[in-house]
């Protein structure tokens, strides 16, 4: 358990647990919760983890925190790691913090640098020739040009993606659909737009029907349960936060640990 992680100063233990809690947690909508396990790992990171490690944890706070619209806080966060991974040895790091970086942007309607850190991340994750990260960068812009009200700039950028697929693309075309959709909409193309708004009700349904695939170790560095034994540890770790910690706990504890 966390608590014997604790005890015994196993710090990768506490920082896989921590992580995984929060992650539980925001799968619940308990961003509360899941920002202050969120920060107990970034702590644990700044102690032992690699560069990799501490953007994972700074990575996931900020979207915490900007989901809970504390968006300011989550922007200087993403800044400062931002300056700490310029001389990084692996820019894909410094290309996920631009990535956030313009979203943050982007929801503080500040476009302009949004545009620029977007931009800039999808030219790093270029270079690193990671294309399912491109396109993570492109729909972003596609979204940003709806919201700045150049949705021509949008669907010639969304359509190319879906002219030249990538083997992970479906996982990718719901949101793809949508800000067609949008775009098309907003162009006042409203056969496109409502084929497109089709596709994405498709698509959404497909995607809500079929098991999720696992994520790519790219965003991945801790060893993660499967969802049924990630549910059931949050589960065990409410009890004990509760103080009615039983045999029982423990042992399913045990279990899924020696499963990772």
């Amino acid at each position: 358990t966390l608590e014997q992680a604790q005890k015994n100063n196993q710090l990768l233990l506490q920082l896989q647990l921590t992580t995984r809690i929060s992650q539980l947690f925001e799968q619940k909508q308990d961003l509360a919760n899941a920002i202050i396990y969120a920060e107990q790992a970034l702590e644990l990171t700044q102690q032992f983890a690699t560069e990799s490690g501490q953007a994972d944890a700074i990575i996931h706070l900020a979207q915490l925190k900007r989901e809970a619209r504390d968006t300011n806080l989550a922007l200087a966060l993403l800044l400062n790691a931002s300056g700490v991974y310029k001389h990084s040895t692996r820019p894909q790091d410094l290309a996920r913090l631009h990535l956030e970086i313009g979203k943050t942007y982007q929801q503080l309607h500040r476009y302009n640098e949004a545009q620029t850190y977007l931009t800039a991340a999808y030219e790093l994750f270029q270079r690193e020739r990671l294309p399912y990260y491109e396109r993570l960068s492109l729909l972003s812009l596609a979204e940003l040009y709806t919201q700045q009200d150049n949705p021509t700039q949008a669907i010639v950028l969304l359509e190319q993606m879906l002219n030249t697929p990538i083997p992970e693309q479906k996982n990718l075309e719901t949101e793809m659909y949508r800000l067609l959709s949008i775009a098309y909409e907003n162009n006042q193309q409203f056969d496109q737009a409502l084929l497109n708004y089709k596709l994405f009700t498709n698509s959404q349904h497909e995607s809500a029907t079929t098991e999720e695939p696992p994520q790519s170790d790219f965003f991945a560095n801790y060893t993660r349960l499967d969802q049924s034994q990630r549910l059931q540890e949050l589960d065990n770790e409410k009890r004990r936060l509760d103080r009615e910690l039983s045999w029982y706990f423990k042992v399913g504890i045990s279990a899924a640990l020696l499963m990772t």
